[in-house]
């Protein structure tokens, strides 16, 4: 075979699995999501502990599909063995640019093709005995099923860290009767605020 066949079968090659990636990214891929949780958490007493998530959600298929399900697990750091279900309360909106009041929307929530939608979601620990909050790490895994699927299909992973000054705010509102929210930068992200950085924080950055 001379060169310019071998090019010439190279190049048919590379185009036929070319059209093929592309009829699959635009016909037949199936449903998925990308899923980004947003570093800047906030937690809230309402009847007990709860979390509010920013998410950004793509699907980036040429599918239809729905998150069917979704809940977040906690456990602190220094007590691994205790493991917490917190279950999806609502989605929020901003009111009047003000204020975040309960979305009317509900799970499941279903996505066209090739549509990107950011939701801030409310985790509620449920249950009649409170949440018993303390000082520390908290492993957060935030768990989302897909179109009625058994098992979870996505798990982000996250920390948080309750200091004593979140915990003292939390227990203040808390026993006010309040639903002010707290704001908890997850741990390792270096929120891009006008401050003095330490060295630590310069090298989070890159």
């Amino acid at each position: 075979m001379t060169i310019e066949s071998k090019v010439s079968l190279g190049l048919s090659l590379l185009a036929f699995t070319l059209s093929g990636l592309v009829a699959y990214y635009s016909l037949l891929k199936p449903f998925s999501l990308d899923i980004y949780v947003d570093p800047l958490v906030q937690i809230q007493h309402k009847s007990n502990f709860g979390i509010y998530l920013t998410l950004d959600l793509y699907n980036n298929t040429p599918g239809s599909g729905m998150i069917s399900k979704a809940c977040l697990i906690m456990n602190n750091k220094n007590n691994i063995r205790d493991k917490f279900l917190l279950e999806f309360d609502s989605f929020r909106v901003m009111k009047d640019n003000v204020v975040y009041v309960t979305s009317e929307q509900k799970i499941p929530v279903f996505f066209e093709s090739n549509k990107r939608e950011i939701k801030i979601m409310s985790f509620l620990y449920n249950y009649d005995k409170q949440f018993p909050i303390s000082m520390g790490i908290y492993n957060c895994e935030l768990l989302v099923w897909i179109n009625n699927e058994d098992k979870v299909t996505y798990k982000k992973v996250f920390q948080i860290d309750i200091s004593s000054d979140i915990l003292d705010d939390y227990k203040k509102f808390r026993d006010a009767g309040s639903t002010n929210l707290i704001p908890i930068d997850v741990v390792g992200y270096t929120p891009l605020k006008s401050k003095k950085i330490t060295a630590n924080e310069y090298k989070m950055l890159f």
